[in-house]
């Protein structure tokens, strides 16, 4: 297993010597439940299915080098006649799966595959793009395989904005609340409000949650967000009274 520098080192040389009619691809691949597997069949099952990995890589001639970057997660550089290697990959992916089902019964054992296509020499770019592209195969129906492209790269800095964004806004203490009304059903009477969260823009601009929760609940931030709101609808109470 070669370390990662080595490995861009190495990408970045077979990119620079590839001939006009070939094209290549990096992949990147780990297991949805491999803890599973160490789980129910310890650590040493656990490696031979790594082991069945590597045997599987060395034996496809596309293939022109690979390392198990970390864990189960290994990456991958293919060099193709073809400008689409998906159904290949799929292949293989599907056959090496059902192979080695039959060792481990109590696993369900599924892969997610990104794969991105080298275009270019920016070999660090690339890996992230793939790795972004393995994230997002996790989150499908039947994740063998996802190709990046140009609108998965766009959603995901569009993402990271939004969050960097966020976390500014809470940083700079601009949310607040909007109270919504708890309405007895029988007397119509007014018996409580709940407070819903609000962010500010900078230019004064109100946001839903829908625009901000997700990635709070994602990164942790909510709770702080909670302690926000909390403090300020204490402030506003003590106010009222």
């Amino acid at each position: 297993m070669m370390r990662y520098g080595l490995f861009t080192e190495r990408m970045k040389a077979f990119f620079d010597a590839k001939k006009p009619d070939e094209h290549m691809f990096l992949l990147s691949i780990d297991f949805l439940n491999f803890k599973l597997v160490n789980h129910l069949y310890g650590s040493a099952r656990g490696t031979e299915l790594l082991r069945a990995v590597s045997e599987q890589l060395d034996q496809i001639p596309e293939i022109l080098l690979w390392d198990r970057i970390y864990a189960d997660q290994f990456t991958f550089l293919v060099r193709s006649k073809q400008t689409d290697i998906i159904p290949a990959y799929r292949r293989y992916a599907e056959e090496f799966l059902a192979r080695e089902q039959e060792a481990y019964p109590a696993c369900n054992l599924r892969l997610a595959c990104g794969i991105y296509p080298l275009e270019n020499g920016d070999v660090l770019a690339a890996i992230d793009n793939v790795n972004a592209a393995r994230e997002e195969a996790k989150r499908g129906d039947a994740p063998y395989i996802y190709q990046t492209d140009g609108s998965l790269v766009a959603r995901r800095n569009a993402y990271y904005e939004k969050e960097q964004a966020v976390n500014s806004a809470l940083n700079e203490e601009r949310f607040t609340f909007f109270l919504q009304p708890k309405v007895h059903m029988m007397t119509g009477e007014i018996v409580g409000a709940e407070a819903l969260a609000r962010q500010i823009d900078e230019d004064g601009n109100v946001r839903s949650p829908d625009t901000f929760l997700d990635i709070m609940e994602s990164n942790g931030s909510v709770v702080k967000l909670d302690i926000l709101i909390l403090r300020q609808v204490c402030a506003y109470m003590a106010e009222r009274l």
